[in-house]
């Protein structure tokens, strides 16, 4: 599971030279000025927070440091204070304290959905910390009392009973190029939606699916289902699922090898090479809606149903991929895909 509003939050305004262009262009903002990036990161947080009733969806940023912080450079700090938020914590990295600190600073802002993310000690000078707590309900929820067990054919060849919720209701749905796409939207904001979270289930070669998954086939599958209503008998399982892992190979393998060579030279007074790039995620679907968080170190329209209508039957139970985005802007905050339960 991947959290790429936060990485884009992360990684603005604190670089230059290579490392800050190869970042930007992979991030698909090359042409953006740097304070237009910060400006709309800005934007983006403050306005996630407050767009509609039904959903929670909270960031916050942080900067540890050895020491006593005097080696921060000024501008930077004040581009993190203006734009990010993001508060300055000067520690003794020698010590244990710190990765218990950050652990609490991490379990405090995803509200105790993440716990324990970091296991080893903080290296090197400086970490950046970024989370992003994530809780919105169904616009339309699913009632307890259809969840039954069903079975859900894992990518590995293995059949599980799973609980899996059920409802009959008009749902977003489009079936192209032998792929299943379901929009559920998220919050109480009815037909204005704000979030909503896309289910794409491909009918088979699902690795072959995920590899050449990009962000405009995305988009292609979200536009072809977005507002088509269709009557659906739905089965979708509820599941919950976490991920960590150190995502140095991951960044390096998209072009952006110059964080760990260059480093970012406008954080300290010296250039800072990272030597680590831990990222983790957790998610929990359910009948009430959806609840997830994710954590980064480097160091409804309605519409009329006819009285009888042809129930078609989709049941979610292969493997799938989905995302949760912010509908106005297009931007995914969350990503992932359910293989094995």
């Amino acid at each position: 599971m991947l959290i790429p509003q936060s990485k884009k939050i992360l990684f603005r305004g604190r670089y230059s030279g290579q490392t800050r262009d190869g970042i930007v262009n992979r991030l698909g903002n090359g042409e953006a000025t740097l304070e237009e990036l910060n400006t709309f990161s800005s934007a983006m947080m403050e306005q996630l927070a407050h767009l509609d009733g039904g959903v929670w969806c909270m960031t916050a940023n942080s900067l540890w440091v050895n020491g006593s912080g005097d080696d921060v450079n000024a501008g930077f700090s004040n581009t993190l204070n203006e734009f990010y938020n993001a508060s300055l914590y000067a520690r003794d990295f020698g010590t244990d304290d710190v990765r218990s600190e950050i652990n609490r600073w991490i379990e405090n802002h995803t509200y105790g959905f993440i716990k324990d993310f970091l296991s080893d000690g903080v290296c090197g000078n400086a970490a950046l910390v970024n989370t992003i707590y994530f809780k919105g309900i169904w616009t339309d929820a699913f009632n307890t009392a259809n969840t039954a067990p069903a079975p859900f054919h894992n990518l590995d060849g293995s059949v599980k009973e799973v609980a899996a919720m059920h409802r009959k209701f008009y749902f977003e749905a489009s079936f192209n190029n032998d792929v299943t796409t379901l929009i559920f939207p998220l919050g109480v904001g009815g037909s204005n939606r704000h979030f909503m979270m896309t289910v794409m289930m491909p009918a088979d070669d699902f690795d072959g699916f995920v590899n050449t998954l990009t962000a405009e086939k995305i988009a292609g599958f979200t536009e072809s289902t977005i507002h088509k209503s269709e009557p659906l008998s739905l089965r979708l399982p509820k599941f919950e699922s976490d991920y960590k892992n150190d995502i140095i190979s991951c960044l390096t393998a998209l072009g952006l090898g110059s964080m760990f060579d260059n480093g970012f030279d406008s954080m300290l007074t010296s250039p800072v090479k990272l030597n680590t790039a831990v990222h983790g995620a957790r998610i929990k679907v359910s009948e009430e809606g959806t609840e997830a968080a994710g954590a980064t170190t480097l160091s409804g329209a309605s519409w009329g149903r006819p009285n009888d209508p042809e129930w078609i039957v989709v049941n979610i139970d292969h493997p799938f991929v989905y995302t949760i985005s912010e509908v106005s802007t297009g931007t995914i905050l969350f990503m992932g895909e359910v293989t094995n339960l």
